[in-house]
């Protein structure tokens, strides 16, 4: 088996690990938010990396500021919700306003 067909199993310690490829792409997430407050494809992702790592309370912020001015208001307000452990989340859903027609 060559190096770059191992199975995933092998190579996941290497991604995970301090200074992992995660952690790299944290940091680049949060350059990329320090210099653009705004930018919720990296909110996104960033939101999505806190939740694998289990850090709800830090992806549940993220969700809450897409939820306020992300295009996916009413996928952010649901995993806000969710994670929140509060009210169902159709509530949340209602309260992110009206869902948007793609065509």
């Amino acid at each position: 088996m060559q190096d770059d067909d191992r199975p995933l199993s092998e190579v996941m310690p290497a991604l995970l690990r301090p200074g992992g490829l995660q952690e790299l792409a944290e940091a680049a997430l949060r350059r990329t938010l320090a210099a653009d407050p705004h930018d919720t494809d990296a909110q996104w992702k960033l939101a999505g990396i806190h939740r694998r790592q289990g850090d709800f309370a830090a992806a549940r912020d993220l969700y809450r500021r897409l939820g306020v001015h992300g295009p996916d208001r009413r996928k952010a307000a649901w995993l806000h919700a969710v994670l929140g452990g509060g009210g169902p989340p159709e509530a949340a859903l209602a309260a992110s306003g009206p869902r948007r027609s793609c065509g």
